[in-house]
């Protein structure tokens, strides 16, 4: 188990197909940087499913216990937000030292009671994926983010990465070459300029 941070670029890529994808559209990048979308990356149907981690409130502790909402340790520590959580491509998640972090302690707190229980974590994630993709409920469709739709941009999100990144790869070589094309010309234009000597004064 390992907690992670997400590409916001990412998050809100997804949440133009779902908008139950947690983001919020009303605060600015540098407002959603400075409250980051944190969570654990769950194995859910043999590929990575982000869960987002939710810092402690009042409320948490007396919420109705329901199947989507993890309460760590009954609420004290958060909640992680099953209903909410997304496919996420390797290239989107973010390494972070919890230990440098200004929630250090409520995530270290996280971190330690999720451990505990992260196999039963794991069965509740594939047990909500299964019921969202197969037989939702009007709830379950409301609420939990639409996982089949979510999969797809997924793979169309990697997919364009990709692609960029080889048209910026093509560019930056025809850059290059156009550059050691252009050094190459000016120093034959430098050495053409030169002075000749006369023969005469090299005797």
């Amino acid at each position: 188990m390992k907690i992670y941070k997400v590409d916001i670029d990412y998050i809100k890529y997804l949440y133009k197909f779902d908008s139950r994808v947690q983001y919020n559209e009303n605060y600015t990048d540098v407002m959603n940087q400075n409250r980051p979308y944190v969570g654990v990356v769950l194995n859910v149907n043999g590929q990575n499913y982000f869960a987002p981690l939710e810092h402690p409130r009042p409320s948490h502790r007396t919420l109705k216990t329901n199947l989507h909402i993890y309460k760590i340790k009954g609420g004290r520590f958060g909640i992680i937000g099953l209903n909410n959580m997304i496919p996420v491509p390797s290239s989107a998640l973010i390494s972070f030292d919890i230990n440098s972090d200004r929630n250090r302690n409520i995530l270290i707190s996280q971190y330690i009671e999720c451990s505990k229980d992260w196999d039963n974590i794991q069965s509740r994630a594939n047990h909500i994926y299964n019921k969202r993709i197969t037989s939702p409920n009007k709830f379950e469709k409301k609420m939990f983010c639409n996982f089949a739709l979510l999969e797809q941009k997924c793979v169309e999100y990697t997919k364009d990465k990709a692609q960029a990144q080889s048209r910026n790869q093509v560019l930056s070589d025809k850059i290059k070459s156009a550059q050691q094309m252009a050094d190459k010309v000016n120093q034959e234009t430098a050495k053409n300029k030169q002075p000749k000597r006369d023969k005469g004064q090299e005797l």
